[in-house]
């Protein structure tokens, strides 16, 4: 194995080295490239991917499921204002999504309080 002189990336594979073990004994080295370079590119799209796929699709475009997305974006805005209210910050100022982020850095707790803290709840 050797490295290309020149600005670009690159490597160049003998022809006897393909069929060597790749790391962690997971195939053949140019296997193993095959899949860790160009992962779900090369060949025919899985059909079990594409069906998947339709159905989370078929699932998105109903009146239900627009439904239960503004239920629950309204659930996480409800969630990031009473935070708010006592005196926390939401990191980007609310929610768009399911997610709130609370920022803890003017209470001065520390990662290893965070991690105690999480600990002694759930052994709870």
């Amino acid at each position: 194995m050797r490295h290309l002189p020149s600005q670009r990336p690159g490597l160049i594979l003998p022809g006897r080295d393909h069929g060597l073990p790749a790391p962690r004994g997971s195939g053949t080295l140019a296997s193993f490239l095959q899949r860790t370079i160009f992962p779900f590119h090369q060949g025919a799209p899985a059909l079990n991917v594409i069906a998947a796929k339709a159905r989370t699709f078929a699932a998105a475009a109903t009146p239900e499921f627009d439904e239960t997305a503004h239920h629950i974006l309204g659930i996480a805005s409800s969630l990031a204002d009473s935070p708010a209210l006592h005196g926390y910050g939401i990191v980007p100022g609310g929610t768009e999504n399911h997610t709130v982020l609370v920022d803890l850095r003017n209470l001065g707790i520390t990662a290893w309080w965070h991690n105690w803290l999480w600990k002694s709840a759930a052994s709870w």
